[in-house]
């Protein structure tokens, strides 16, 4: 028996199985190792209150890389500016280096998320805030569904003019995609000048954060 493991989710689908990879009709079983739920983030940091646990599993999800990044003895916001918000380390730079890693030319991509985080998750307001036509906009939704980035809902109430196929809505589906995107990517410019003004928004907003990515529940098992 030989068990192939990798975090690479484009290349363990298409490049190993592929038609010109050795292990091609070889294959006779495959796992997708989803990310931890929010019940398992208390094994990581046993003394923490359930509302620094909301907060840290609303920043990371469930990635146990991540969750082993954050120290138990810190505040919330004192991991986010000693792990997230410096130059040099793991999560620092960990968006983009998944982007890059998935896909050759993640450009449009990066566009793509940086508009979701903004709630502008329409592909109309996609295509207007991206400058993606709506007719290219399918395929680089469809991929970043396929890795997990993005996830595909319709709203519970329509407007008049839409229907069942035109009102779905593609809101982030990685929690710390979606943090990254919302308080670390817009302050890149300004953060070893004036990280301050950084850690003081998401200081003051992330509250209101939570409360709009229902996700954080309804993706966990509590």
């Amino acid at each position: 028996m030989v068990i192939l493991p990798g975090s690479g989710i484009g290349m363990m689908e298409h490049e190993v199985p592929g038609y010109k990879s050795p292990l091609y009709g070889r294959r006779t079983g495959q796992i997708n190792v989803e990310p931890l739920k929010f019940a398992h983030v208390t094994h990581f940091f046993p003394q923490k209150s359930a509302q620094d646990l909301v907060q840290i599993y609303g920043c990371l999800g469930g990635v146990p890389a991540y969750l082993n990044k954050f120290d138990q003895n810190l505040s919330f916001i004192d991991n986010v500016n000693k792990n997230i918000l410096q130059r040099a380390t793991f999560l620092y730079d960990e968006a983009t280096f998944l982007l890059k890693e998935e896909l050759r030319t993640p450009t449009n991509y990066e566009l793509i998320l940086e508009t979701i985080s903004k709630v502008r998750n329409r592909v109309s307001e996609i295509s207007d805030e991206t400058g993606i036509s709506v007719q290219n906009l399918p395929k680089y939704l469809r991929v970043l569904i396929n890795i997990g980035f993005v996830t595909k809902e319709w709203a519970v109430v329509l407007k008049k003019t839409q229907d069942i196929k035109t009102g779905s809505i593609y809101p982030l589906a990685d929690n710390f995609m979606k943090f990254w995107y919302t308080y670390v990517y817009p302050a890149r410019s300004i953060l070893e000048i004036n990280r301050d003004a950084a850690i003081l928004r998401i200081d003051t907003t992330y509250d209101q954060y939570l409360g709009q990515s229902l996700k954080i529940l309804r993706n966990s098992t509590l």
